[in-house]
């Protein structure tokens, strides 16, 4: 007979109680420096190579926005030879996971808003080259000093069903929540007394 203890069963909701950050650090002359508006534990380390790290990251209760703040890169952290960048300090968030489920990150781009301070010598060069130049940016991969704020809601798995559900916005209306599997408000409030009995 197969006894389950209680304190080790997997705890399930739609809110998040935990969101992992994988991010590939690339050294300039230094290696990029962050900090976040939440406390978070390093998972892991790991040297790729001489220039490159990946790193794990943990956020515990996470609150409805996640900032960011990369706050070190100077002009010596980019070396450009005959036109071609030799190297250039960056940080990129290339997977992320909620309660151990990954996430689509491409999906969710546009609540990834990262506010740029941007060198005198760059706006120069744009205005030379006549390039356009955005104050803010909906991407994981920074190559400038700024603020990455993550914008989501809690219930965070219903308002990701629901970014899912705009996602197919070429499909139709059966189609879409045949595809997801559940929509409606009703569904969810079922689901909730389903994960609420699976936690007891």
């Amino acid at each position: 007979m197969f006894l389950c203890n209680k304190y080790y069963m997997p705890i399930y909701s739609i809110h998040a109680s935990n969101i992992k950050f994988e991010i590939f650090l690339k050294k300039g002359n230094d290696w990029p420096k962050f900090t976040l508006d939440h406390y978070y534990s390093l998972d892991s380390e790991e040297s790729i190579d001489s220039n490159t790290k990946k790193i794990s990251i943990s956020i515990d209760d996470p609150k409805e926005n996640i900032v960011l703040n990369y706050f070190n890169k100077t002009n010596k952290d980019t070396h450009i030879l005959n036109d071609q960048i030799i190297y250039d300090q960056n940080l990129n968030i290339t997977k992320m996971q909620v309660n151990d489920i990954f996430i689509d990150l491409k999906l969710l781009q546009n609540f990834f808003c990262f506010a740029p301070k941007i060198d005198i010598n760059y706006i120069t060069s744009c205005k030379r080259e006549n390039k356009p130049l955005s104050k803010i940016l909906y991407t994981t991969e920074l190559y400038f000093n700024g603020t990455l704020t993550f914008n989501f809601k809690q219930p965070f798995f219903q308002w990701y069903n629901e970014k899912q559900i705009e996602s197919l916005e070429d499909m139709n209306h059966w189609l879409k929540y045949s595809h997801l599997g559940f929509a409606d408000k009703n569904k969810i409030h079922k689901l909730e007394k389903i994960l609420n009995l699976l936690n007891k």
